[in-house]
């Protein structure tokens, strides 16, 4: 999978997002990657839950801001 915005973010940009949604303001702070928006996210996890999707895969994301390396685990896969 290739995504341009990261899917998921560094928890504690994540935090001061969640922070600045809940008082009104989701704009105020650059919520960029696809976990930060629950329509979306779910979406995400859906795909990743579909039994159709391979158990194991490589999702190529990020941005020019930062660079990390996750391992994601999904718990609760039908198949599992």
């Amino acid at each position: 999978m290739v995504s341009a915005a990261p899917i998921y973010g560094v928890k504690l940009i994540e935090t001061i997002q969640r922070i600045f949604t809940f008082w009104g303001k989701p704009l105020a702070v650059d919520a960029e990657n696809w976990m930060a928006h629950s329509g979306t996210a779910n979406v995400m996890l859906n795909i990743f839950r579909h039994n159709k999707t391979p158990p194991n895969f490589i999702i190529l994301t990020g941005d020019v801001h930062y660079s990390f390396v996750y391992k994601v685990t999904y718990r609760f896969r039908r198949d599992s």
